[in-house]
This record gives structure tokens, sequence and C-alpha cells, in this order.
């Protein structure tokens, strides 16, 4: 697999980057080891080999998981310091590792002392960046660090040996590697290191390892053991079975009903194999597959260890292979290659793991039901006893259980040890002290003959004499084909690979999963391509928008929820699961996501938020059913009922903040209830308001300035959470409102905050006279810390050219990050709330990509003011832009993303300008007769018809309005000639699109006043010679204008007129409620006069249909 020839010349190890190498890898805490092996001289130095070895001797770690996918620390000879780093793949046979900082050359068994298991930050060095950061001193501890090696932080460091020692403090402080490395080729790059480089990186590295700290949330897995017995949260049935050990009984969950199964252990019995028993436990801990048998806690009294799992209600395979076999009918072979997909697939996910089972056999295979997915918490369980002629009816749910005699992969390592299993199960190369995977393949074969045959492939009876045995299978031993004749032939095919005696030859049980036999067990049309797929699928997009008390709370429920009762969740997962290792790396799910239409940016957002745990490159089977998890499916009350009545101490029905803090993570009950990380110095909390009757997604940034100050930036509704965490981060000084829409929460914080200086643009004092606008921003306005200011932390631009409103623009220079409220927005329908998405459709707010808001398309007009009041942004460095409408907008192309809006929106108010001063009635009038007849009319060739035209405005009527039938438009009765006809209607047309167009651009640019309840007249915003003319016309011509539409009934047209003024309308010729009342009253004329014939003659002019 990898290659002997080993380079002769050391290469760089690359600089790794530490938020993709430590963000998504937490494991055990432990302390960060700051010696340094001896050992650092090339093996290829034969004159130091001596010295090398005796190096290695001295830092021996103890044997752990060498699998790919693992996170290590590598001993780096080039940069002489540990570096984080991942298993990229491993060799069985020789044990050569190949890593992620070294992808070309492989890591030989002899140079492996130089990785370790990774060690993360301890709670106590996690707490004491907490209090750094809380307290704003870590300028402060920078300079304690530079005087540590003798430096002031006016002095620049020039020594590669101080530099190292610089780093090598950093790491001890904040517990995680790979700072010393940044720091030299920070210095290398310009000759020196400066106060502020260090300063920055070390800013860095511990924002970083307070993201892990808050992001980690770890399953309630059974670490350590329950003192004492189960009996008080478990009610105990009956006995399922008992063996050497002690004995396996039913049980019921006091609380939710749930059946356990409880294996309980003699610990007088056990005597000298509790080695096997402590081993089998953490093998346990260590699994999360469907197919495995998950621990959920064990206890452990003076005499008894109980260990609780689930229940698997089917009993054994082989039971049922036996029942089958005595009534002599065949299994069904769709249902073989159900068990054999699902026992393959847990076999790799235990190899995955650096596991071998070594017990593989159709006794250590239970079976479930496999239901629909829904919860049964709180119900009574119902009698599950099925006879084995009708299990093969149902789909099979497989459970691979006792892992007594599992043991840890060494790859390279494998000749050891005395041969362990079943006899008539074990590989060959088991006699021969030869543990590999492959060994379980061998096992899996044997269980797939015996269910096509009822029998085993070898005749073969061990007597107790290994000898006898390894003879037998020297003389490799053919297996019994005749039985299997009649087996398919995949499935023949399938056992000839599985049964291979030569361990080489053999297949592995990846490789099995893609057979075609297998392949019988595929759900046919995939389910990402189905309705209910799409919405999982969806729903795992969209992971990352939810905070992580809701995450938590789903882990809870996803722990307890039996993995045969979700078999949509189950689908997507073997779906996405390519390699079947049970274990879904980023990038597969990243491709997976961008595969099903989403954005590249926004799959890896969700990827890093399906891993809960942190605790690896991949995302397990139990986060990824919490991700699945939809906690507004009213099924799931009684489980989140259950939650919250354990969470409430006192039974008093309420949740204290105490209460809540219970439910957290440890690390993340240090830290904050409501606020979230966004950058360095920089802070989110997330709420839906109520804006002009929907919800509305907005976001508030929390600045933290130098002394504990904090900026509140587009505050959202204030909560005891978000007051608790601003609290704990500092004392809030300013309070910043980016335009006059942005008002509906300042009340609030100037009343919790009564020392705070309010600061807005202007027009918000205006808008809310009860507020007091201590500060009206401005571009570049000078704001000293002194005068209760942020000095030279932040910068503000203030967007000119918008005749409704200004928007106040903060920059954060230490952190790259542009601020701003309506400004920009980035709202997507997978990302927005459904009670809004409607709303924000007719809005125009949902585009899918960053863009201006409809407050800035409507009512910015002066393109060169704006791009003169935000040039000074082009000089910015810019790695992100906060939004608080929508999604965050991060990486190398946010100062691109913020240009673009910016000129899209200056181009569209320079188009909005030209159409001002050249759009006039005759273009308004071409526009709508173009949308009546589909056909242009500048030569004057082409004329509207009078169906055409009143049925046009008919149809506008009843824009809105629930369908009903159109009546017939009859031909006016003496019509004149068609000419003169046509000419009449078109003058008429021209003369009533006049006040049309002048009526539709007041409409446009009364949208924002309407819509935000300005009080600005129309004057104000540019368009002063339309506003009288909305205000309604003199009634004669308002009568006039009805008799030239048709309505020739002039004591009908009165009576509606004076009807319309009762009901206060204003524009009454544009007003649907005048047309509505006048088809209704000459709806009732014309049923009058049908019901008097006589009447009906009199009448000289026709009523209008």
């Amino acid at each position: 697999m990898f290659s002997d020839n080993a380079a002769k010349v050391r290469s760089p190890t690359p600089v790794p980057n530490l938020r993709q190498c430590y963000l998504q890898a937490q494991g055990p805490q432990q302390n960060v080891a700051r010696d340094e092996p001896r050992g650092r001289e090339p093996c290829y130095h034969a004159h130091k080999l001596k010295q090398q070895l005796l190096a290695k001797q001295a830092h021996a770690v103890e044997p752990f998981r060498k699998v790919k996918g693992q996170w290590v620390d590598y001993w780096s000879e080039y940069h002489r310091c540990w570096i984080p780093a991942s298993i990229l793949d491993v060799d069985p046979e020789s044990g050569g590792i190949v890593l992620d900082v070294k992808p070309g050359t492989a890591l030989r068994l002899h140079d492996q002392w130089k990785i370790r298991p990774r060690r993360m930050p301890t709670p106590e060095q996690v707490s004491a960046v907490h209090s750094m950061l809380a307290n704003v001193e870590l300028e402060l501890q920078a300079e304690r660090f530079f005087s540590e090696i003798g430096r002031a932080k006016t002095e620049s460091i020039q020594s590669l040996e101080d530099v190292m020692k610089l780093g090598d403090k950093v790491n001890c402080f904040v517990g995680l590697l790979g700072c010393q490395v940044h720091l030299k080729v920070k210095m290398q790059s310009q000759g020196f290191l400066s106060f502020d480089d260090f300063r920055m990186i070390f800013s860095d590295v511990a924002h970083l390892q307070q993201d892990m700290s808050v992001q980690a949330l770890q399953k309630d897995v059974a670490e350590t053991a329950i003192p004492g017995t189960p009996d008080s949260r478990y009610q105990i049935c009956e006995t399922l079975g008992k063996g050497t050990y002690g004995e396996v009984v039913k049980a019921k969950d006091k609380q939710t009903r749930q059946t356990r199964a409880i294996k309980i252990i003699n610990k007088e019995k056990v005597h000298g194999d509790m080695a096997f028993l402590k081993q089998e436990i953490q093998n346990l801990i260590q699994l999360d597959h469907p197919h495995v048998l998950k621990l959920l806690e064990f206890y452990n009294s003076e005499d008894r260890i109980f260990l609780v799992t689930d229940h698997c209600s089917r009993g054994e395979l082989h039971k049922h292979i036996c029942d089958a076999r005595d009534s002599r009918k065949p299994i069904p072979q769709v249902w073989i290659a159900h068990v054999v997909q699902q026992l393959l697939s847990a076999v790799t996910h235990i190899h995955a793991n650096g596991i071998i089972h070594l017990d593989v056999k159709s006794q250590n295979i239970m079976l479930m039901p496999a239901l629909e997915t829904k919860m049964r918490f709180v119900q009574a369980e119902p009698n599950e006893a099925v006879c084995s002629i009708d299990i093969f009816k149902e789909l099979p749910h497989i459970i691979v259980i006792d892992l007594g005699v599992a043991t840890i992969f060494q790859p390279g390592n494998f000749k050891r040890g005395s041969p362990m299993g079943t006899p008539s199960t074990m590989a060959p190369e088991v006699w021969r002290g030869e543990i590999t995977p492959k060994a379980d393949v061998f096992s899996c074969g044997c269980v797939l003959f015996e269910l096509l045959s009822f029998q085993m492939p070898w005749d073969f009876k061990y007597r107790g004499n290994k000898q006898e045995a390894r003879n037998f299978w020297e003389a490799r031993p053919r297996p019994h084909w005749e039985r299997v004749q009649r087996a398919p032939v995949d499935a023949q095919s399938l056992m000839a690979k599985m049964l291979e005696q030569e361990r080489p030859k053999r297949m592995n049980a990846a490789d099995g999963l893609r057979e075609p036999f297998v392949s019988l067990a595929s759900d046919g049309i995939p389910v990402t391509q189905m309705e209910k797929g799409l919405k999982l699928i969806n729903r795992l997009v969209t992971t990352c928008e939810r905070d992580a008390f809701y995450k938590l709370i789903c882990l809870k429920i996803a722990q307890d929820w039996p993995p045969n009762e979700m078999p949509s969740f189950k689908s997507v997962f073997k779906e996405f699961d390519d390699e079947g290792t049970g274990m879904l790396q980023d990038s597969v799910l990243v491709r997976k996501f961008v595969s099903c239409g989403y954005e590249e940016q926004q799959a890896k957002r969700a990827a890093v938020a399906m891993n809960l745990s942190q605790n690896k490159n991949a995302v397990d089977w139990t986060e990824f059913v919490a991700a699945c998890i939809d906690l507004g499916n009213p099924k799931l009350e009684p489980s989140i009922h259950l939650i919250f009545h354990n969470a409430d101490k006192d039974n008093d029905g309420l949740l204290s903040m105490e209460d809540v803090q219970s439910l957290l993570p440890e690390a993340m009950s240090q830290r904050f209830l409501a606020l979230k990380a966004f950058a360095p110095h920089i802070y989110t909390h997330e709420a839906v308001i109520q804006f002009y009757g929907f919800a509305l997604q907005t976001r508030m940034a929390v600045i933290c300035l130098e002394g504990r100050r904090l900026c509140l930036y587009s505050p959202t509704p204030l909560t005891d959470a978000v007051a608790t965490d601003l609290e704990t981060l500092g004392s809030v000084a300013l309070v910043v409102s980016p335009n006059k829409i942005h008002n509906q929460t300042l009340q609030a914080y100037c009343a919790k905050y009564p020392n705070a200086l309010l600061c807005a643009p202007a027009g918000l004092q205006e808008r809310q006279p009860h507020l007091s606008v201590a500060v009206v921003l401005s571009s570049g306005m000078d704001f000293p810390t002194d005068a209760g200011g942020w000095g030279q932390e932040l910068e503000v631009l203030v967007t000119a050219g918008n005749c409704f409103f200004e928007e106040a623009i903060l920059y954060h220079s230490q952190s790259g990050t542009i601020l701003v409220g309506d400004f920009v927005e980035n709202l997507r329908p997978a990302t927005t709330p459904g009670c809004c998405g409607g709303p924000l459709v007719r809005a125009g707010r949902l585009a899918g990509r960053p863009m201006p808001s409809p407050e800035f398309w409507i009512y910015t007009h002066d393109a060169a003011a704006l791009e003169r009041s935000i040039e000074r942004a082009a000089e910015w460095v810019v790695h992100r832009i906060f939004l608080c409408h929508g999604s965050i907008v991060e990486g190398a192309d946010a100062a691109a993303v913020f240009a673009a809006v910016v000129s899209e929106l200056a181009s569209w108010a320079r188009r909005w300008g030209d159409w001002q001063a050249h759009r006039n009635a005759r273009e308004a009038a071409q526009g709508i007769f173009i949308q009546i007849t589909g056909r242009a009319s500048e030569t004057g060739g082409e004329r509207m018809d009078w169906h055409s035209f009143v049925s046009y405005l008919r149809r506008q009527a009843r824009a809105g309005m629930p369908e009903e039938p159109i009546a017939e438009v009859p031909e006016p009765e003496n019509s004149p000639d068609p000419k003169v006809q046509n000419q009449d209607i078109l003058r008429n047309v021209t003369d009533a699109i006049r006040a049309t167009a002048a009526e539709a651009i007041s409409t446009l640019s009364s949208v924002g006043h309407n819509w935000f309840g300005a009080k600005d007249s129309s004057s104000e915003r540019g368009y002063g010679g339309y506003a009288g003319y909305a205000a309604g016309p003199p009634e004669d011509k308002v009568l006039r204008h009805l008799l030239e539409m048709g309505y020739e009934e002039p004591a009908v047209n009165a009576k509606v007129l004076q009807w319309c003024r009762q009901q206060s309308c204003t524009a009454i010729q544009l007003d649907d409620r005048l047309y509505t009342e006048l088809d209704r009253q000459y709806a009732h004329l014309r049923a009058r006069r049908a019901a008097s014939p006589g009447r009906a003659l009199q009448a000289a002019k026709p009523v209008p249909a």
C-alpha cells in the first residue's frame, strides 16, 4: 500500500489550520504536556540511532486506536514542537500511517512514537481563558507573556528561541497546540515578531478555545458507573436468559415506560475475567451505530454489575434459523440480504473504530421489529412475541451484541495472543494467533452460509486441541458448497469472497456492502429524491440556524430513541454513508448537501453544526438523529415534558436559571445562555420579532470594548438570559440603533441600563419622541473613550442618498467585521420561518443572495451621495459582514459582496433617476396597451376593442378576490363608426392613463409611507406634482370619468360616489371599492329591469355588464 522508499531529506511540515484542526475535534480533556521528545533526529542518521531508541523508550505512550480520521498530536522535527494532525489512512499489514500534515509520507511503526492521542484543554484552562476574555484582559496577559521572556511590548522579537518559548507559554495557558508554528512563520516572513502580531495570534487561539468549549455537546454516555442498583429507576419484569456469569432480565423504565434489557453479572463468578468485562464496557461506549448494541448506563454494587441496554424483542437470529430449518421452509432472499447488509455495516463501523469483534455468529445477532418512525416513550408496549414463520414477513432490524472478547486492532502488530471466539466460525488465521479485522468477515460469511443452508460451511468439531484445529485448516478443506447450490449466484459469489482461507485475498467488510447480493436490500428510489427525504435534508442543512440549547434537547431525545423506530432517518443515513463506516465525514456531508442543490458555504456550516460532540471529524449516528429531530412535532411533547420535569428540581412547574443551567454541559454553563461567540470580541444573539403583522428574524451584536464596556448594535428583545450574559461580559455603555426603524426594543434597554448612551442616525428622535438620543451618529465622527464612546476600536459610516432614512454602519477593525442593519440582507427560503416566508416574498426580501433591503431599493435616489458616504469602506480589511437579517457573510469574498451590494444599489438609483426624468403619460399608456392587447400600438394601426378594455378593468377589480364567473360584455347599442369609436376610445384611454400613471408613481413612492408609517409629505419625497391629484379629483370629473367608462346611469353613479365619501375613500377614482360598489348597484338595476320588461323597454341607455 505504501512505498518503501523513505524520503532522505526532511520536507517542511505545513502550517496547520488550527480552527480546522480543533473546532471539530474535542476529545478527552487532558493536560498539555510541555515535554519534548529527546529523539528529534531523523532515523537515517546511523550514529544517532541509539539516542533515538532511548528517546522512544522514555516517551512511550499507551497503545491507542489508530484508525482513519483519528485526531492525534504529531511531533514535527522541522518545527520542533507538537502540532495537531489527523490520520488519513492506515495500512493494516505494515502498520504505516499517513497524516494530513505529511500526506505524501507514511509514518512507519518504528517512527510512530511521534504521534500521541489528541490532548485538549482542561476545565481549568477553559475557565482561565474565559475569565481573561470576560474581563477584557487579553492585552494585559499578552504583556505578561512578553515580560516573562524579558521583553517589553514596545520591543520586537528576532530570536527563534524566544518565539518558541513564547508559543509554549500560550500552549500551556490555552491548552491548544500550534501557536508556536504560527508565531515562527510570522517572524520568518517579516524578520521579526512585534507585540501586535503576537496579540493577534494569541487572540485567535484564545477565542478558538472558547468556541470549542461552547459548541461541544457531549452525549450522556455511560463513562462512569452509577453506584448501587437500578431498582429505583427500573422495574424488573422477567428473566430472558442465563449464562456463565449471570443473567439477562427484561425491565421497564418507570418514567418513560420504555422496555430495556439489563445484564446482571455476578462479580464472584467473573474472577480473573474482570479485564474482559471492563473491555466490553469500554467498547460499547466507543461504538455508536443503529445495528450495534447501545449501552445506556451501568450500575456497580458490592457484588454485581448491571449493564442497561436496548431490549431486542425478537430474540436471537439463531433461534429463528433453527425454527425455519425444522419447518423446512427457506428464508426469503430479500430478508437475508437485509440481514447481511446490516451485519456488514455494523462490522464495518466496529472496524472503523479500531475494534475487532472476534465472535460474530448467529447467537450474537439479535432482532428487533423495524417499526414506523414514532415515539412510544410514554405508551405501554404491546405483546411483541412473534413466531419465526411470521418474522420473515417483516423487515428485520438486527443488533450485534457481546463484545466480551473484542480487542483493539494494532495495525502491523496483529500476530499476538491466543485464539479467541467460537471455533465453528473462527477464521483459519485466528488459530495461528493472527488477529485482523478480516477475521470478522470470515465469521460473517459463516452466518450467511447458515442463513442459506441452515448448516455451517465445515463440519468442524473442536475437542480442545488447538494443534488439531491448526492442522485442520492447514489442509485447506473445501466448504460444502453443495449445501448452498440452490442459492442465488450473487450470494454464492459473496460467500466465496468472505470464506476465502487466505487472509490477504479475503475481502473486507466495507467491500462487501457494494456486492450485488447486498444491493437487494436497497430501498429502490433513493430516499433523498422522495419528499420525506428532502424534508429531512432541509432540516439537516438548517441545523446551523438552531441554538445549542435546542440541539441539546434533541440530543437527549436521540439517545433514548430506539434505532428500529426511525426508518426514514436510517435510510438517509445509509445513503449518506458512502464508505459504510457509520460515521459521516464532513467532506461527505458537504458533497451530499451540494448535490441536493444547496450552496457549498451553507453546506459547510451545516456539517460543522451537526458535529455536536466536536470529538472527531465526523458525525455519528446519535448526532445525525439529533439533527433530524423536529421538536415542533406534537408527538415529541411527552419526551420534552419529561426533560422539563427532570430539570425542575423543586417540582413547582417552573424552570429557574439554575434548572436551565443544570441541563447544559459544564463548559457551556460557564459561558452564556443566549449569546454566541461570533468573532474576536463580538458576540451575537438571534430572536424573532413582530414586524407589521408578521414574524421577522433579527440579530444583535455585542461588541466588547476596553474596560469591560459593551456596545450593543441593533438590540434584540431583552430577556433574562440576555441580561445575565451581558452582566457576565461587562457593563452596557452604548446602545446603537442602525436606523430609525430598529426601535422596538430600545426603550427596554434604556430603562434597564440608564447609564448607557443611546446612539442613532438622524430621524430616530422624531420617530420616537419618548426616547432620549444622546449621540446623533455621522460618518467618520470621532467618539473618544473618555466621552463614553468607542475610541479607536470602532469606525462609523452613515449612508446618504436615501430620502427615507439614514443607516449607521460600524466597522470593527480587530476582527475585520462590518456591521449593517438593513443596508444588506441575506434572507433565504431555507432559513426563513414559514410564518414570514410569504410576506417576505411579496416584499422582495427573499432573493437567495445578499442584497439591499426594500427600504433602500425604494428610497435611494442619489447614487453619487450614496457612493460618497460609503467610499471609506473600500479601505477596510473585511473578513465577515454581520447582518441583522439573514445568513452572515464570511470568508475571503466578504469585501467583494459588500462592494457588489453598493454598486448594485447605486446602479438602481441611477436607473430610477433616468426613469423618473423620461417616464411620461404616453409611455405609461403604451405599457398598459400592450398588457391589455398583447401588441404594440406605436403606429396606430392596432386598437383595443371594447371587450378587451372592459375585461381588463374588471380583472383588475377582482384581483385578490375569490374567483367569480366573468359576465359577457355586450356591445353598446347604436355604436358609432368603428374608426371614430377607436379614436375616441384611444383618446379616453390616454386621458385615463395619464391619471393612472401619475397615481402609479405616487403609489410606488408611498409604499414606504404605508409600510413604515412615515409622516413625510409626498413633496419631501420628490413627488409633489402628483400628491394633489392623489387626494381625489373633483366630483364632476369623477362622474364624467364613469360615464366615459360606460356607467351611464347618473343617479346610480352619484349614489355610489356618496357611499364612497361615507367610507372615507381617498383617491376615489382609483379605489377598488368604487368599482365593486358600481358593479353591485348596476347588477341590482339589471335584475329589476329583467323583472319588469315594460320598464326595461323604456330604458334609453344600456346598463354595462
